[in-house]
């Protein structure tokens, strides 16, 4: 076959984060007992007043196209949701667009934000998908250097050293993934109106926000600092409502916004599948309390990973206040020749411990661990963690 590819896709490189988590079930399959703490999703069952919801709305009918932007109840849910989160109450029929996931969501609005050669700041560490997305909308991903006392949050003078005359767009998110942290009031108010200054649309990445822990500070969104009409707000049920598989997301922001969203969608995937709006819109209106299950549990196993990583010697791991992850700095286990990639693999090999390298999301020489597994899979990773490093010192 002499097909030649188009040089966007010949640059792209695969999901790290996936790439790690199809390597573990691949050496599972094979027999090894390997323990993930690689995979970016939550361990508890979809609340049963979503699939139960589904099941009724599959019974009925709901089989068929719905409008390209999602269902009217569904909508009016998620602006009615952000307004209570956020202060702010979105148009339900002009600046909303349910999406096929966050992931699609943020796809889509770099699609529509960026001609070739605009640039996105990125804080580092960042999500591993936000700098390929904007590759592939011909953009430029711009790194802003963060340093793990400020939590990682961009400060106004990390993030004027990289802006430029091409720069569109700031993202910032916030609990983080990968680090798990909260940004301050402070922190949030600062770069959002440093932002607006620039003449900048806040790409503001809120995936995470239900998961929140008691000793985090209260999470604000730029949203409620600048305005609707500087920021878009990207959410979902995927983490909150572990909901991963049904593929919902959403978009709120100003009108010419969604609606080129909206256009793009209409080429792209047309709606999400409509059973799992139906879901979704269960699940929003009435699975609160699973929410709070899930962060109790969360936060139950934070407390219990953290106290035996600092337990480690030669690891350094941050206390998160939200998400599911845990930032493992490993910089002084690593040997003349070795970086935080290669380490992951000997991990994996050695103590069949599936990790994800830091340098996947901008910051070499630190680990991501996901703390949605069960507590004897936690108690049993530190400790083939622990042998690990014992055996390497």
């Amino acid at each position: 076959m002499n097909a030649r590819l188009a040089h966007r896709v010949e640059r792209l490189l695969p999901s790290p984060t996936l790439a790690v988590s199809s390597k573990a079930k691949a050496m599972t399959a094979a027999g090894h007992p390997v323990i993930s703490l690689a995979a970016g999703e939550p361990d508890l069952p979809t609340p049963a007043v979503a699939v139960e919801a589904a099941m009724r709305a599959l019974l009925d009918g709901a089989t068929r196209y719905t409008a390209v932007k999602g269902i009217p109840e569904l909508l009016s849910a998620i602006s009615e949701d952000s307004s209570q989160a956020r202060g702010h109450r979105h148009d339900e029929t002009t600046e909303v667009v349910v999406t096929v996931g966050a992931k699609q969501a943020l796809f889509n609005l770099f699609q529509v934000l960026l001609d070739d050669g605009d640039e996105v700041l990125l804080p580092q560490p960042s999500w591993v998908s936000y700098a390929p997305q904007v590759e592939l909308a011909g953009g430029v991903a711009v790194a802003v250097e963060g340093v793990a006392e400020k939590g990682f949050f961009p400060t106004v003078e990390a993030l004027e050293r990289v802006v430029t005359s091409k720069t569109r767009a700031l993202v910032l998110t916030s609990p983080s993934n990968p680090t798990g942290l909260v940004a301050t009031s402070e922190q949030v108010q600062v770069a959002s109106r440093w932002a607006v200054e620039h003449g900048l649309t806040i790409v503001s990445d809120e995936i995470y926000r239900r998961i929140r822990f008691s000793d985090a500070p209260a999470i604000i969104s730029p949203l409620s600092v600048v305005g609707s009409q500087h920021v878009v707000v990207i959410d979902g049920v995927s983490k909150s409502h572990c909901m991963t598989g049904w593929r919902i997301g959403w978009a709120l922001g100003p009108a010419p916004i969604i609606s080129a969203m909206t256009k793009i969608q209409s080429h792209q995937t047309s709606n999400p599948a409509t059973v799992s709006q139906y879901a979704a819109l269960a699940a929003l209106k009435h699975a609160d309390s699973h929410v709070e299950e899930l962060v109790q549990s969360l936060e139950a196993r934070r407390n219990l990973f953290v106290g035996r990583l600092g337990a480690i010697k030669g690891v350094t791991a941050l206390r998160p206040q939200g998400a599911f992850y845990v930032f493992v700095d490993v910089r002084d286990l690593l040997e003349e020749t070795e970086d935080d990639i290669s380490l992951c693999q000997a991990l994996l090999e050695q103590q069949s411990l599936a990790t994800v390298p830091g340098s996947a999301f901008g910051a070499p020489g630190w680990l991501r661990m996901s703390i949605a597994v069960s507590a004897e899979d936690l108690e049993r990773a530190a400790d083939r963690l622990e042998t690990f490093v014992n055996e390497r010192t």
